[in-house]
Formats: structure tokens, C-alpha cells, sequence
């Protein structure tokens, strides 16, 4: 399922923002190299939580086994731009990452909604942002 939500971040992203390099985090981050002269978008898992009914005070597993599970996932979109405010700089980016992933919902998830944001750093002329995403399974 991780995945199959990655990929479907990548394609939707692909699909709406032009100019721009958009793929899955790499293996190798610190080897990664900005391709074209805007900058680039990346999507990676951070993690998930469980819903077992647990949450919901004392019981006994025979309890657990009728509720149905659920599983919240977290994925980040870090953006690697050359510019700041301008209009293919990271503000405007985030701005457009952010209309195209709230409340778009992939194959057997939730709709995403946004966590956080926030500026990451500043390394050799490019501006480093990221967004938090969450989405929920059955």
C-alpha cells in the first residue's frame, strides 16, 4: 500500500506541475542532483499509525477482532527550488502542491490532507521546503 500512494502522489504531481522533475525520494540523497532549472519535487513515506481500538480504553483481543482497522499514513513532499517568491520559486510551488494534493483521494484511501509545512534550508542557490500529508486506509 506504501507504494502504491507513493506512486500515486508522483503521477498526480507529474500531472500538474510542469517544468519540474517530480519522483520518489532517492536511495541516495546525498548523491541526488537538481535536473532542469526550475528545481524538483520529491514524495517519500514517513510512517503511520495504527487504529486497533485500543485507543478506545481497556479491552480484551476477542474485542479488537470485531473492529475494523485503519491505518493513517504520512508522506512528505520536499521541494527543491533555485528561487524564492518568484513565480517558479518555492512559495508559489508549495501553494500549487498543496491545491493538488488536499482532498485528492487515491485508489482505497482517504482524501490527503495537509499537516505541515516549512522551510528546511538553504544549500548552493537552492531553497529547500517540505509538506506533510496524511491519508487513511480501512
Amino acid at each position: 500500500m506504501i507504494q502504491a500512494i507513493e506512486n500515486a502522489i508522483v503521477s498526480r504531481l507529474k500531472t500538474q506541475l510542469t517544468g519540474l522533475e517530480v519522483r520518489s525520494f532517492p536511495d541516495k540523497p546525498e548523491g541526488f542532483l537538481v535536473k532542469g532549472h526550475l528545481g524538483s519535487v520529491l514524495v517519500r513515506y514517513l510512517g503511520s499509525s495504527f487504529l486497533t481500538g485500543l485507543e478506545l480504553g481497556p479491552t480484551s483481543l476477542g474485542q479488537i477482532d470485531g473492529l475494523p482497522g485503519a491505518r493513517t499514513f504520512q508522506f512528505e513532499v520536499a521541494l527543491v527550488t533555485r528561487g524564492l517568491q518568484d513565480h517558479q520559486g518555492a512559495y508559489p510551488l508549495m501553494e500549487a502542491v498543496l491545491e493538488s494534493l488536499t482532498g485528492y483521494c487515491p485508489a482505497g484511501a482517504s482524501e490527503f490532507l495537509p499537516i505541515r509545512d516549512g522551510y528546511l534550508g538553504r544549500d548552493e542557490g537552492l531553497w529547500f521546503f517540505s509538506i506533510w500529508f496524511s491519508t487513511t486506509t480501512a
